[in-house]
């Protein structure tokens, strides 16, 4: 029986004076993103999110975090790609 998830890796790259990343995802279509992974280590640069729902499309965001705690950088909104069954 196939699962009913799947996962998809994104890119974290290097930013200057990141003390982490927190990556934004959402279904196609909504208006705000309603899922974050938060204080991702700035040395990890590929993270891999994870119970995707099968059949729909996403997109996400990154942003770097400073050592105060503020975003200062947003990356373009990107589709997931190559999703991969769990």
């Amino acid at each position: 029986m196939q699962g009913l998830f799947d996962q998809a890796t994104v890119s974290l790259p290097p930013v200057p004076n990141a003390a982490s990343y927190n990556i934004y995802y959402r279904q196609v279509g909504e208006q705000s993103f309603s899922n974050a992974v938060r204080n991702i280590q700035p040395s990890v640069t590929t993270y891999t999110i994870s119970y995707l729902k099968k059949g729909v499309n996403y997109e996400y965001q990154y942003s770097a975090v400073d050592k105060n705690g503020k975003e200062f950088l947003f990356s373009d909104l990107k589709p997931l790609t190559d999703l991969q069954p769990m």
